[in-house]
């Protein structure tokens, strides 16, 4: 069995990223540092989506609903990750809650300098360490 991805963020782009492993059969642990998932369309009271028109509290409900109903999707709330260590295909993250989890990739959908505090590549704004072939790899 393959070692699940950890997704840091669970805005609408880490919603979606876990719906669409898991969906392809694919373990996800979902982490986000807010006390509820939805990113800021949730948390900071959106009204209606652009282009769409939806109302944010529908569109993106349906999605955290959807998510955590996977079996496959782990969610983890009022989370960060602490450290992460490893190399592609094999990270072990510590997360806030004393937790390691062993991955074999890792997807930051946020500002990583805001959800993850130490790690390989940590120093370079904006990093995205994975081994996601549609990322380009390890950067």
């Amino acid at each position: 069995m393959s070692r699940p991805v950890l997704i840091v963020g669970g805005g609408p782009a880490g919603l979606s990223a876990a719906q669409s492993l898991a969906s392809a059969g694919q373990a996800v642990v979902l982490v986000d540092k807010a006390d509820s998932l939805g990113g800021a369309p949730i948390q900071s009271g959106y009204a209606r989506l652009v282009p769409s028109g939806e109302w944010a509290r529908d569109a993106i409900g349906g999605m955290v609903d959807r998510v955590k109903a996977n079996e496959l999707v782990d969610v983890r709330v009022s989370t960060v990750v602490n450290r992460f260590e490893g190399e592609a295909g094999d990270f072990t993250a510590t997360l806030s809650d004393g937790t390691d989890v062993k991955a074999g990739r890792i997807e930051t959908l946020y500002d990583p300098k805001r959800a993850i505090t130490s790690g390989p590549g940590y120093e370079k704004p904006r990093v995205l360490v994975t081994t996601s072939p549609a990322a380009g790899g390890k950067e």
